[in-house]
């Protein structure tokens, strides 16, 4: 236990260190010493960003070209023929015809007529799409006159009891 003499002597020294510390503080506020070759500006107390650094470019190269102009969502390109796939349901054979735009095409009792064939460009998912005429041997009604599309073949409207025709794509002859 310490002595009474001892814990008075140390109150003194902390009141002592309270005086001095509230005389320094109502004193002026001293500023941090600056680092040599900085000197105080009168705009010190507003907060300012530095500017935004230039764009990085090596020397001598040319500044970016701007990105190539993005095709229309329902843009079609023509090709030249269309390759198509005849399916036999009951024997299970598959015959693959390439059809020129206009060209018609007579296999087994079908007369296939391509209209056109287009694709979609480079810059949209890929798929085709080719205008097909179907006609039976001594029918005067085409069985199919509209599009297929390669990539849903099952929306292709042609409905027949021995044949399938579905487009497989666009191709060059």
């Amino acid at each position: 236990m310490l002595s009474p003499n001892v814990r008075a002597l140390g109150l003194l020294i902390a009141l002592a260190a309270l005086a001095s510390m509230r005389a320094t503080a109502q004193q002026a506020p001293q500023q941090a010493p600056q680092p040599p070759g900085l000197e105080a500006r009168p705009d010190a107390g507003q907060d300012m960003a530095p500017p935004p650094p230039p764009p990085m470019q090596a020397p001598g190269q040319p500044d970016t070209p701007p990105a190539p102009p993005m095709s229309a969502p329902d843009a079609w390109l023509p090709k030249p023929a269309a390759e198509i796939r005849v399916m036999n349901k009951i024997d299970s054979t598959v015959q693959k015809l390439t059809l020129k735009a206009g060209e018609a095409v007579h296999i087994q009792t079908l007369t296939l007529k391509l209209a056109g064939c287009y694709v979609r460009p480079d810059d949209l998912p890929a798929d085709a799409t080719a205008r097909l005429t179907v006609t039976e041997d001594g029918g005067t009604a085409p069985l199919f006159d509209g599009w297929l599309l390669a990539k849903e073949p099952s929306l292709n409207m042609l409905q027949h009891a021995v044949y399938d025709v579905q487009l497989a794509g666009c191709v060059a002859p």
